[in-house]
């Protein structure tokens, strides 16, 4: 049985920079509030205020995991907690990475920012993939050096320096414990790199039909719809999947 459900934001719910699909969010509005549905929650690498507006729009009773699950969310109780792995020195890593953004990279390259809203990850954003070529081996360069052992995933819009135990991987195992479910139980939607990790740790991984090549390649189930027509289709499986083996069961 699936018992919760996880979905990405980018890629999986909505595109960056263009309007949501408000007709098919309502869509999957409706399947998660099935009494039959699994739970449904979020982890994304976007930073808590958007998480949780999202989280408000679809009325999510799930986790819902921000800034790769370094942080937590409950819509329930109105709380936010971090992971217990986001110590002091990751934190001071991390201000040393963005100090590197604002002396090498911002004057160097227009249109680029930096995501001040993420604490535990050091983040910045760019109109244009080119941007993000370009900016990417600087980057790796950087982390290399200064920040040994921690993780450098993009998109086609963003980068991202997390701190080693502080990925999506390592998120899906959290909450696994803390909800008191095996890993089996757990489904997440992912599209690109980053998400690799956790789609391989849950028990049923899903990749939209926007997913990168990395993400198609790693053995997951690939999806005939793209963004949200994606994960309305996986959460669908679901639904489904948990439909048949519960007859399974009771036969």
């Amino acid at each position: 049985m699936i018992r919760l459900f996880l979905s990405d934001i980018d890629g999986c719910l909505s595109v960056p920079y263009q309007p949501w699909d408000l007709a098919r969010l309502a869509e999957l509005d409706a399947l998660i509030r099935d009494p039959l549905a699994p739970r449904f929650g979020l982890c994304t690498g976007r930073p808590y205020s958007y998480a949780e507006a999202v989280a408000q729009a679809l009325d999510v009773r799930g986790p819902v995991l921000f800034e790769s699950g370094a942080g937590w969310f409950d819509l329930t109780t109105a709380t936010t907690r971090w992971h217990p792995r986001l110590d002091s020195t990751k934190r001071e890593a991390l201000a040393e990475v963005r100090a590197f953004y604002e002396e090498a990279l911002v004057p160097a390259h227009d249109g680029l920012s930096i995501d001040y809203g993420k604490q535990a990850q050091a983040g910045f954003v760019a109109p244009t993939e080119a941007t993000i070529e370009a900016t990417l081996p600087e980057v790796e360069a950087f982390v290399a050096e200064h920040c040994p052992g921690f993780h450098v995933f993009h998109t086609e819009v963003s980068v991202d320096i997390v701190p080693p135990g502080l990925t999506k991987a390592d998120a899906m195992r959290w909450v696994a414990e803390e909800e008191g479910l095996p890993l089996d139980a757990l489904a997440f939607i992912g599209d690109t790199g980053g998400d690799i990790g956790a789609l391989q740790t849950v028990g049923h991984g899903f990749a939209p039909a926007n997913a990168t090549p990395e993400v198609r390649e790693s053995g997951v189930r690939v999806l005939d719809g793209a963004v949200l027509e994606g994960t309305l289709e996986a959460f669908r499986w679901s639904m489904s999947y948990n439909a048949s083996t519960s007859t399974h069961i009771a036969g």
